[in-house]
Order: structure tokens, then sequence, then C-alpha cells
């Protein structure tokens, strides 16, 4: 018995979606239907992804996403101040950012620490204006001895450069796959321009 190419693609994509149906559309990843979702542009960075409209923005930041799943009432609203609060953000990579592998050893919180997981992403059919190789990476960042929060972060490797979606929030979650599997999403949802 043989397994059409189509049938491993679209179990691959079932799986990277945590079971949720993903299409794509002009060269779009959207949700399954009824789930709304709002494009981003960055124009310094070159880059529009899609995220969940449920999600709230982060107002008067025009370069990178900075998305939460709280109502933020000011700066000093974070993710800290909500015990179930998360936060994805979406940015192109700072000037003198080598590879992928040099901006992780820089967002670790020790810089000499390895990441606690590394791992590559594959993507079925990658766009040309999209993410060409992905890793994912994850790490704790302590807070205090009883608390920290769990950051994931995708990086991205496309032909226009580098680029970040960055998942924070609380360690120990319970929706932590679940959170994940969106910052995927978004990171899947990539193009660049």
């Amino acid at each position: 018995m043989t397994v059409s190419r189509a049938r491993i693609i679209a179990s691959l994509l079932f799986a990277l979606s945590g079971g949720w149906i993903l299409a794509h559309r002009g060269g779009r990843i959207t949700a399954s239907p009824g789930e709304r979702w709002k494009d981003f542009t960055s124009a310094k960075y070159r880059f529009t992804v899609q995220y969940p409209a449920s999600w709230y923005g982060l107002g008067g930041v025009s370069d990178l996403l900075d998305i939460t799943n709280f109502a933020r009432t000011g700066p000093e609203d974070t993710i800290g101040t909500h015990v179930a609060g998360a936060e994805i953000t979406v940015t192109g990579a700072l000037a003198g950012v080598k590879d992928v592998n040099d901006w992780i050893r820089r967002d670790l919180p020790d810089s000499d620490e390895i990441a606690a997981s590394e791992s590559n992403i594959a993507i079925p059919h990658p766009a040309a204006d999209g993410c060409t190789k992905l890793k994912e990476a994850t790490w704790r960042e302590p807070l205090s001895p009883d608390a920290s929060f769990a950051e994931t972060a995708y990086y991205c490797t496309a032909a226009a450069g580098l680029y970040k979606v960055s998942l924070l929030n609380w360690e120990n979650d319970p929706r932590q796959k679940e959170l994940r599997e969106l910052a995927l999403k978004i990171a899947l949802s990539l193009r660049t321009h």
C-alpha cells in the first residue's frame, strides 16, 4: 500500500497545526472557518504576518507585532501581572545578527547557556516569500525561586532575511501546547516584501 505525497503533506500540516485544519490559500495559511485573523505589516522589517483577531495589539508600535491574550491598560500592564497571560512578538533581526544560531545565543538570558531545547521545524512547501527554514528554541526565564516564564521562539530564515516569532508565557501554563501551536501558525504565515 502506498501513501500519496498529498496525504503525507496533509498529515504533516494537520500535525503541525495541533489538529487544526489549515488551508493554504493564495500564499496564506488560514485557520479553520469561523476564526478571524488579521494582517500585520512591518514597513521597517518588510514582512506581513497573520494573527488571531481575538488577541490585542500594543498601540503605537509599527515596526514589530506585539500582541497579548488580554487587553493592556498601559505599558506597565504585562504578562507578569496576568496569571494566564501570554505575549507573542514578531520582528526582523537587529543589526549585527549573523545567523539564527547567533540570534538564539543573544536571546538567552545568559549568553553562555544553550537553549533548553532546539529543533528544526519541517516546512512541507516553503513559499518563495516565506520561511525557507524554521528553528524552534525554548528556554525558561526565572522571575523568582517559585516562578518562571517559558519562552518559545521560532527563528525564520527567508530569502529577504531573518525573522523571529516569540511566545512568552508563564511556565507550566496548561495551554502551553496550544500557545506554541498558535505561535508556529503565525510563523508559517510570515511573508516578506
